[in-house]
Protein backbone atom coordinates (compact mmCIF):
# COMPACT_ATOMS: atom_id res chain seq x y z
CA UNK A 1 0.00 0.00 0.00
CA UNK A 2 1.64 3.31 -0.81
CA UNK A 3 1.66 5.81 2.03
CA UNK A 4 0.04 9.40 1.59
CA UNK A 5 0.65 12.28 3.59
CA UNK A 6 -1.49 15.44 4.50
CA UNK A 7 -0.16 17.77 2.44
CA UNK A 8 -0.68 14.95 -0.93
CA UNK A 9 -4.39 14.89 0.06
CA UNK A 10 -4.09 18.48 0.56
CA UNK A 11 -3.01 19.00 -3.18
CA UNK A 12 -5.70 16.40 -4.27
CA UNK A 13 -8.22 17.79 -2.95
CA UNK A 14 -9.14 20.08 -5.54
CA UNK A 15 -8.23 18.08 -8.73
CA UNK A 16 -11.18 15.57 -7.51
CA UNK A 17 -13.45 18.91 -6.33
CA UNK A 18 -12.52 19.37 -10.21
CA UNK A 19 -13.57 15.61 -11.64
CA UNK A 20 -16.54 16.38 -9.87
CA UNK A 21 -17.50 19.65 -10.91
CA UNK A 22 -16.63 18.09 -14.27
CA UNK A 23 -18.91 15.11 -14.24
CA UNK A 24 -21.63 17.24 -12.32
CA UNK A 25 -22.18 19.67 -15.23
CA UNK A 26 -21.99 16.99 -17.75
CA UNK A 27 -24.85 15.17 -16.22
CA UNK A 28 -27.07 18.38 -14.39
CA UNK A 29 -25.44 21.02 -15.71
CA UNK A 30 -25.40 23.96 -13.98
CA UNK A 31 -28.24 23.11 -11.06
CA UNK A 32 -27.02 23.23 -7.69
CA UNK A 33 -28.70 19.94 -6.63
CA UNK A 34 -28.86 16.10 -8.51
CA UNK A 35 -31.85 13.23 -7.13
CA UNK A 36 -30.45 10.57 -6.07
CA UNK A 37 -31.32 8.47 -8.81
CA UNK A 38 -28.62 10.46 -10.34
CA UNK A 39 -26.03 9.81 -8.48
CA UNK A 40 -24.98 6.44 -10.85
CA UNK A 41 -24.82 8.92 -14.13
CA UNK A 42 -21.65 11.22 -12.20
CA UNK A 43 -19.97 7.72 -11.25
CA UNK A 44 -20.52 6.65 -14.53
CA UNK A 45 -19.14 9.92 -16.15
CA UNK A 46 -15.97 9.79 -13.17
CA UNK A 47 -15.28 6.24 -14.41
CA UNK A 48 -15.08 6.94 -18.47
CA UNK A 49 -12.87 10.20 -17.40
CA UNK A 50 -10.51 8.12 -15.42
CA UNK A 51 -10.37 4.92 -18.01
CA UNK A 52 -11.74 3.00 -15.58
CA UNK A 53 -14.75 -0.12 -15.55
CA UNK A 54 -15.76 0.14 -11.83
CA UNK A 55 -14.11 2.66 -9.25
CA UNK A 56 -15.83 0.76 -6.62
CA UNK A 57 -16.24 -2.99 -5.41
CA UNK A 58 -19.27 -4.98 -4.73
CA UNK A 59 -19.49 -4.00 -1.07
CA UNK A 60 -19.35 -0.09 -1.86
CA UNK A 61 -21.49 -0.55 -4.79
CA UNK A 62 -23.98 -2.13 -2.23
CA UNK A 63 -23.87 0.73 -0.38
CA UNK A 64 -24.27 3.10 -3.12
CA UNK A 65 -26.92 1.20 -4.58
CA UNK A 66 -28.82 1.31 -0.61
CA UNK A 67 -28.58 4.96 -0.20
CA UNK A 68 -30.17 5.65 -3.69
CA UNK A 69 -33.08 3.02 -3.41
CA UNK A 70 -33.76 4.90 0.60
CA UNK A 71 -35.42 7.84 -1.66
CA UNK A 72 -34.65 8.54 -5.71
CA UNK A 73 -36.37 11.85 -5.84
CA UNK A 74 -33.65 13.03 -2.66
CA UNK A 75 -31.96 16.22 -3.51
CA UNK A 76 -28.46 16.11 -2.94
CA UNK A 77 -25.80 18.90 -2.74
CA UNK A 78 -22.29 18.96 -4.57
CA UNK A 79 -20.50 19.13 -1.43
CA UNK A 80 -22.85 16.51 0.12
CA UNK A 81 -22.11 14.51 -3.05
CA UNK A 82 -18.09 14.40 -2.18
CA UNK A 83 -19.03 13.64 1.76
CA UNK A 84 -20.98 10.61 0.45
CA UNK A 85 -18.57 9.18 -1.88
CA UNK A 86 -15.89 9.58 0.79
CA UNK A 87 -17.97 7.79 3.39
CA UNK A 88 -18.61 5.04 1.08
CA UNK A 89 -14.88 4.00 -0.14
CA UNK A 90 -12.89 1.44 1.70
CA UNK A 91 -10.07 4.14 2.94
CA UNK A 92 -12.61 7.16 4.07
CA UNK A 93 -11.19 9.48 0.77
CA UNK A 94 -11.67 8.91 -2.98
CA UNK A 95 -8.17 10.12 -3.92
CA UNK A 96 -6.59 7.69 -1.20
CA UNK A 97 -8.90 4.60 -3.15
CA UNK A 98 -7.62 6.05 -6.92
CA UNK A 99 -3.96 5.65 -5.52
CA UNK A 100 -3.75 2.74 -3.69
CA UNK A 101 -6.31 0.85 -5.63
CA UNK A 102 -5.32 1.92 -9.25
CA UNK A 103 -2.19 3.30 -8.78
CA UNK A 104 -3.91 6.76 -10.48
CA UNK A 105 -1.33 9.73 -9.07
CA UNK A 106 -3.15 13.49 -8.45
CA UNK A 107 -1.34 14.11 -11.87
CA UNK A 108 -3.02 11.56 -14.28
CA UNK A 109 -5.84 12.94 -12.60
CA UNK A 110 -5.08 16.15 -13.99
CA UNK A 111 -3.62 15.08 -17.49
CA UNK A 112 -6.98 13.03 -18.31
CA UNK A 113 -9.12 16.02 -17.29
CA UNK A 114 -7.40 18.28 -19.22
CA UNK A 115 -7.08 15.92 -22.17
CA UNK A 116 -11.13 15.57 -21.62
CA UNK A 117 -11.79 19.22 -21.97
CA UNK A 118 -9.98 19.19 -24.88
CA UNK A 119 -12.14 16.66 -26.70
CA UNK A 120 -15.10 18.14 -25.28
CA UNK A 121 -14.15 21.46 -26.29
CA UNK A 122 -14.03 20.57 -29.74
CA UNK A 123 -10.37 21.10 -30.34
CA UNK A 124 -9.13 19.43 -33.47
CA UNK A 125 -9.20 15.92 -33.37
CA UNK A 126 -7.10 13.74 -36.26
CA UNK A 127 -9.48 11.90 -38.51
CA UNK A 128 -9.01 8.12 -38.56
CA UNK A 129 -8.86 8.31 -42.22
CA UNK A 130 -7.46 11.12 -43.26
CA UNK A 131 -3.99 10.43 -44.42
CA UNK A 132 -2.98 14.43 -43.92
CA UNK A 133 -3.67 14.09 -40.17
CA UNK A 134 -0.74 16.15 -37.85
CA UNK A 135 1.89 13.83 -36.08
CA UNK A 136 0.85 13.82 -32.14
CA UNK A 137 2.91 13.80 -28.78
CA UNK A 138 1.54 9.97 -28.65
CA UNK A 139 0.14 7.39 -30.12
CA UNK A 140 -1.85 6.54 -26.78
CA UNK A 141 -3.12 10.01 -26.63
CA UNK A 142 -5.12 9.69 -30.52
CA UNK A 143 -6.23 6.38 -29.35
CA UNK A 144 -7.59 7.69 -26.38
CA UNK A 145 -9.51 10.64 -28.06
CA UNK A 146 -10.76 8.81 -30.49
CA UNK A 147 -12.47 6.39 -28.13
CA UNK A 148 -13.51 8.99 -25.96
CA UNK A 149 -14.80 11.24 -28.65
CA UNK A 150 -17.07 7.68 -29.54
CA UNK A 151 -18.77 7.35 -25.67
CA UNK A 152 -19.64 11.23 -26.22
CA UNK A 153 -20.82 10.54 -29.48
CA UNK A 154 -22.76 7.59 -27.93
CA UNK A 155 -23.93 9.59 -25.03
CA UNK A 156 -25.48 12.30 -27.04
CA UNK A 157 -27.35 9.79 -28.67
CA UNK A 158 -28.95 8.54 -25.59
CA UNK A 159 -29.14 12.16 -24.51
CA UNK A 160 -31.57 12.01 -28.17
CA UNK A 161 -33.33 9.16 -27.50
CA UNK A 162 -34.23 10.77 -23.79
CA UNK A 163 -35.39 13.68 -25.47
CA UNK A 164 -37.61 11.78 -27.79
CA UNK A 165 -39.15 9.82 -25.32
CA UNK A 166 -39.81 12.99 -22.99
CA UNK A 167 -41.53 14.83 -26.33
CA UNK A 168 -43.55 12.04 -26.89
CA UNK A 169 -44.64 11.61 -23.43
CA UNK A 170 -45.16 15.36 -23.72
CA UNK A 171 -47.54 14.39 -27.04
CA UNK A 172 -49.03 11.69 -25.20
CA UNK A 173 -50.25 14.19 -22.06
CA UNK A 174 -51.24 16.66 -24.16
CA UNK A 175 -53.49 14.85 -25.60
CA UNK A 176 -54.74 13.19 -22.42
CA UNK A 177 -55.64 16.81 -21.72
CA UNK A 178 -57.33 17.25 -24.89
CA UNK A 179 -59.60 14.56 -24.17
CA UNK A 180 -60.08 15.77 -20.35
CA UNK A 181 -61.28 19.04 -21.60
CA UNK A 182 -63.46 17.00 -24.25
CA UNK A 183 -65.04 14.81 -21.32
CA UNK A 184 -65.42 17.86 -19.35
CA UNK A 185 -67.57 19.28 -21.86
CA UNK A 186 -69.43 16.10 -22.10
CA UNK A 187 -69.90 16.47 -18.73
CA UNK A 188 -71.17 19.72 -18.66
CA UNK A 189 -73.58 19.17 -21.45
CA UNK A 190 -75.10 16.30 -19.64
CA UNK A 191 -75.51 18.38 -16.80
CA UNK A 192 -77.36 20.81 -18.31
CA UNK A 193 -79.40 18.45 -20.06
CA UNK A 194 -80.49 17.67 -16.48
CA UNK A 195 -81.33 20.76 -14.78
CA UNK A 196 -83.73 20.41 -18.50
CA UNK A 197 -85.36 17.50 -17.06
CA UNK A 198 -85.45 17.91 -14.24
CA UNK A 199 -87.66 21.33 -14.80
CA UNK A 200 -89.38 19.41 -17.15
CA UNK A 201 -90.95 16.84 -14.71
CA UNK A 202 -91.67 20.26 -12.37
CA UNK A 203 -93.94 21.29 -14.74
CA UNK A 204 -95.56 18.23 -15.06
CA UNK A 205 -96.09 17.33 -12.02
CA UNK A 206 -97.39 21.20 -11.80
CA UNK A 207 -99.59 20.29 -14.44
CA UNK A 208 -100.22 16.97 -13.39
CA UNK A 209 -101.95 18.67 -9.81
CA UNK A 210 -103.63 21.66 -10.84
CA UNK A 211 -105.26 20.44 -14.28
CA UNK A 212 -105.97 16.45 -13.82
CA UNK A 213 -107.77 15.75 -17.17
CA UNK A 214 -107.87 12.00 -17.33
CA UNK A 215 -107.94 8.94 -15.10
CA UNK A 216 -104.35 8.19 -15.44
CA UNK A 217 -103.46 11.48 -14.32
CA UNK A 218 -105.55 11.33 -11.25
CA UNK A 219 -104.19 8.10 -10.60
CA UNK A 220 -100.64 9.20 -11.09
CA UNK A 221 -101.48 12.57 -9.07
CA UNK A 222 -103.30 10.31 -5.91
CA UNK A 223 -99.87 8.29 -6.41
CA UNK A 224 -98.12 10.83 -6.13
CA UNK A 225 -99.66 11.89 -3.20
CA UNK A 226 -99.25 9.20 -1.19
CA UNK A 227 -95.55 8.85 -1.89
CA UNK A 228 -95.51 12.69 -0.45
CA UNK A 229 -97.29 11.14 2.56
CA UNK A 230 -95.20 8.27 3.46
CA UNK A 231 -92.50 10.07 3.02
CA UNK A 232 -93.50 12.52 5.59
CA UNK A 233 -94.48 9.54 8.21
CA UNK A 234 -91.13 8.49 7.64
CA UNK A 235 -89.62 11.78 8.54
CA UNK A 236 -91.97 12.25 11.18
CA UNK A 237 -90.54 8.39 12.24
CA UNK A 238 -87.33 9.34 11.89
CA UNK A 239 -87.50 12.80 13.58
CA UNK A 240 -89.00 10.76 17.15
CA UNK A 241 -86.23 8.31 16.53
CA UNK A 242 -83.69 11.28 17.12
CA UNK A 243 -85.91 12.54 19.79
CA UNK A 244 -85.28 8.84 21.59
CA UNK A 245 -81.71 8.64 20.63
CA UNK A 246 -81.01 12.09 22.22
CA UNK A 247 -82.57 10.95 25.28
CA UNK A 248 -81.26 7.40 25.68
CA UNK A 249 -77.65 9.76 25.62
CA UNK A 250 -78.72 12.02 27.78
CA UNK A 251 -79.50 9.25 30.29
CA UNK A 252 -76.72 7.49 29.59
CA UNK A 253 -74.35 10.79 30.63
CA UNK A 254 -76.81 10.92 33.34
CA UNK A 255 -75.76 7.27 34.41
CA UNK A 256 -72.19 7.43 33.71
CA UNK A 257 -72.05 10.61 36.44
CA UNK A 258 -74.30 8.70 38.62
CA UNK A 259 -71.93 5.90 38.67
CA UNK A 260 -69.15 8.27 39.13
CA UNK A 261 -70.92 9.39 42.50
CA UNK A 262 -71.41 6.10 43.42
CA UNK A 263 -67.41 4.94 42.77
CA UNK A 264 -66.36 8.31 44.96
CA UNK A 265 -68.59 7.27 47.82
CA UNK A 266 -66.91 3.76 47.89
CA UNK A 267 -63.69 5.04 47.62
CA UNK A 268 -64.61 7.63 50.26
CA UNK A 269 -66.03 4.34 52.13
CA UNK A 270 -62.99 2.18 51.84
CA UNK A 271 -60.97 5.16 52.99
CA UNK A 272 -63.58 5.53 56.25
CA UNK A 273 -62.76 1.25 56.63
CA UNK A 274 -59.35 1.29 55.85
CA UNK A 275 -59.18 4.33 59.20
CA UNK A 276 -61.17 2.69 61.56
CA UNK A 277 -59.13 -0.80 60.97
CA UNK A 278 -56.06 1.04 61.59
CA UNK A 279 -57.80 2.64 64.94
CA UNK A 280 -58.86 -0.58 66.19
CA UNK A 281 -55.64 -2.19 65.54
CA UNK A 282 -53.77 0.59 67.22
CA UNK A 283 -56.23 -0.27 70.34
CA UNK A 284 -55.36 -3.72 70.00
CA UNK A 285 -51.50 -2.96 70.36
CA UNK A 286 -51.95 -0.62 73.01
CA UNK A 287 -49.27 -2.02 75.90
CA UNK A 288 -51.39 -3.37 79.27
CA UNK A 289 -50.83 -6.54 81.30
CA UNK A 290 -53.14 -9.66 80.44
CA UNK A 291 -55.34 -9.27 83.93
CA UNK A 292 -55.88 -5.57 82.73
CA UNK A 293 -57.06 -7.19 79.60
CA UNK A 294 -59.07 -9.84 80.94
CA UNK A 295 -61.11 -7.22 83.40
CA UNK A 296 -61.47 -5.10 80.41
CA UNK A 297 -62.69 -7.53 78.20
CA UNK A 298 -65.37 -8.81 81.03
CA UNK A 299 -66.60 -5.35 81.83
CA UNK A 300 -67.50 -4.41 77.97
CA UNK A 301 -68.81 -7.64 77.47
CA UNK A 302 -71.63 -6.56 79.66
CA UNK A 303 -74.78 -6.28 78.38
CA UNK A 304 -75.60 -2.43 78.97
CA UNK A 305 -71.56 -1.41 79.12
CA UNK A 306 -71.24 -3.06 75.54
CA UNK A 307 -74.80 -1.86 73.83
CA UNK A 308 -73.46 1.68 75.73
CA UNK A 309 -69.56 1.06 73.84
CA UNK A 310 -71.21 0.12 70.89
CA UNK A 311 -73.49 3.27 70.79
CA UNK A 312 -71.08 5.67 71.64
CA UNK A 313 -68.91 4.06 69.27
CA UNK A 314 -70.62 4.07 66.28
CA UNK A 315 -73.64 6.45 66.75
CA UNK A 316 -71.99 9.12 63.91
CA UNK A 317 -73.04 6.35 61.24
CA UNK A 318 -76.32 5.92 62.90
CA UNK A 319 -78.09 8.04 60.24
CA UNK A 320 -81.18 5.76 59.99
CA UNK A 321 -83.81 6.64 62.51
CA UNK A 322 -84.77 3.04 62.57
CA UNK A 323 -81.56 1.97 64.41
CA UNK A 324 -81.14 4.90 66.41
CA UNK A 325 -84.48 3.85 68.21
CA UNK A 326 -83.48 0.31 68.18
CA UNK A 327 -80.34 1.21 69.89
CA UNK A 328 -82.56 3.18 72.44
CA UNK A 329 -85.35 0.67 73.01
CA UNK A 330 -82.15 -2.13 73.64
CA UNK A 331 -80.40 0.24 76.39
CA UNK A 332 -83.79 0.68 78.04
CA UNK A 333 -84.91 -2.75 78.25
CA UNK A 334 -81.63 -4.06 79.08
CA UNK A 335 -81.34 -1.46 81.75
CA UNK A 336 -84.76 -2.70 82.94
CA UNK A 337 -83.75 -6.22 83.21
CA UNK A 338 -80.27 -5.34 84.77
CA UNK A 339 -82.41 -3.50 87.32
CA UNK A 340 -84.55 -6.98 87.93
CA UNK A 341 -81.49 -9.22 88.13
CA UNK A 342 -79.81 -7.23 90.48
CA UNK A 343 -83.01 -6.94 92.80
CA UNK A 344 -83.48 -11.15 92.27
CA UNK A 345 -80.19 -11.06 93.20
CA UNK A 346 -80.38 -9.16 96.60
CA UNK A 347 -83.82 -10.32 97.60
CA UNK A 348 -82.62 -13.70 97.25
CA UNK A 349 -79.28 -13.21 99.10
CA UNK A 350 -81.83 -11.99 102.15
CA UNK A 351 -84.06 -14.25 102.12
CA UNK A 352 -80.69 -17.10 102.41
CA UNK A 353 -79.65 -15.17 105.39
CA UNK A 354 -82.59 -14.42 107.20
CA UNK A 355 -83.31 -18.06 107.16
CA UNK A 356 -79.66 -19.31 108.08
CA UNK A 357 -80.44 -16.60 111.34
CA UNK A 358 -82.16 -18.58 114.50
CA UNK A 359 -83.39 -15.43 115.82
CA UNK A 360 -85.21 -13.46 114.00
CA UNK A 361 -84.04 -9.50 113.51
CA UNK A 362 -87.17 -8.04 111.75
CA UNK A 363 -90.78 -9.66 110.41
CA UNK A 364 -91.06 -8.30 106.13
CA UNK A 365 -94.68 -7.48 105.54
CA UNK A 366 -96.20 -8.57 102.21
CA UNK A 367 -96.98 -4.89 101.37
CA UNK A 368 -95.43 -5.41 97.92
CA UNK A 369 -97.56 -3.34 94.88
CA UNK A 370 -99.11 -1.11 97.17
CA UNK A 371 -96.44 1.65 98.49
CA UNK A 372 -94.73 3.00 95.20
CA UNK A 373 -95.45 3.05 91.71
CA UNK A 374 -92.46 1.77 91.00
CA UNK A 375 -93.40 -1.50 92.51
CA UNK A 376 -95.70 -2.24 89.77
CA UNK A 377 -92.56 -2.80 87.61
CA UNK A 378 -90.60 -4.42 90.32
CA UNK A 379 -89.66 -8.57 90.51
CA UNK A 380 -93.05 -9.06 92.55
CA UNK A 381 -95.20 -10.33 89.32
CA UNK A 382 -93.82 -13.67 89.96
CA UNK A 383 -96.24 -13.33 93.27
CA UNK A 384 -99.39 -13.38 90.50
CA UNK A 385 -98.88 -16.58 88.67
CA UNK A 386 -98.64 -19.44 91.22
CA UNK A 387 -96.44 -21.91 89.27
CA UNK A 388 -93.72 -19.04 89.39
CA UNK A 389 -93.93 -18.70 93.07
CA UNK A 390 -94.13 -22.26 94.10
CA UNK A 391 -90.77 -22.33 91.75
CA UNK A 392 -89.58 -19.12 94.28
CA UNK A 393 -90.15 -21.44 97.59
CA UNK A 394 -88.70 -24.27 96.52
CA UNK A 395 -85.20 -22.95 95.04
CA UNK A 396 -85.43 -20.80 98.74
CA UNK A 397 -85.82 -24.12 100.70
CA UNK A 398 -83.20 -26.13 98.67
Amino acid sequence: MITITNDMIANSESTIDKLISICWKRVRGNSNFIFLSQIRPIIHEMQSILRVDSIFNDNENKIIEQFIQSDPMKKLQKQEFKMFLNRSVQYGNIQILLLNRFKITTSEIEMRLKLYDEVHNGSDLPSPVSSDSRPSSSSATKEYKYKFWDELKKKDEYIKEKTQDLNSKDIKYSRLLSQFDDQTEVNKSLHKENTILKNYIKELEFKLSHNPDNESSRTLLSKLKDRDLTIKDLDQVGKEYRKRITQLEQRETETNIAIKKLEQSLVEQDKLVEALKEKLLSQSNETTTPTTNMLKEFICSLPIIKQWILFLKYKQDNKSNRIFVLNMFTLVLSAWMFGLMLQFVYRSSSLLFSTCSVTPKAYIYDNYGRSKIWSKFSFDFWRRSPWLEQFVYRFIDW
